[in-house]
């Protein structure tokens, strides 16, 4: 966590609930960038938002198939509960 302070990623935190250990927080939350004008800035844009979604479902993918299948059979009937209501 020193490592990402570095950085300026995280920053220690005080409002955890253990005081004899930090507590860490994120900096930033999401990436933002400027959207340069034009068509091409555009263009530009519409790649990169078309793969972050790629990259989403991807992970999203690989959960499906590599974690669900191994979910303790109570939470996994839990989350079949709550996506049916």
């Amino acid at each position: 966590m020193r490592h990402l302070e570095a950085f300026g990623l995280v920053r220690e935190w005080d409002g955890g609930t253990d005081a004899r250990e930090p507590w860490w927080q994120a900096v930033a939350k999401g990436i933002r960038f400027d959207l340069p004008a034009g068509p091409e800035g555009r263009a530009a844009f519409e790649k990169l938002q078309a793969g972050f979604i790629r990259q989403a479902l991807g992970e999203a993918q690989s959960w499906l198939v590599e974690v669900s299948p191994n979910l303790d059979d109570t939470w996994a009937a839990g989350r079949t509960a709550r996506t049916r209501a």
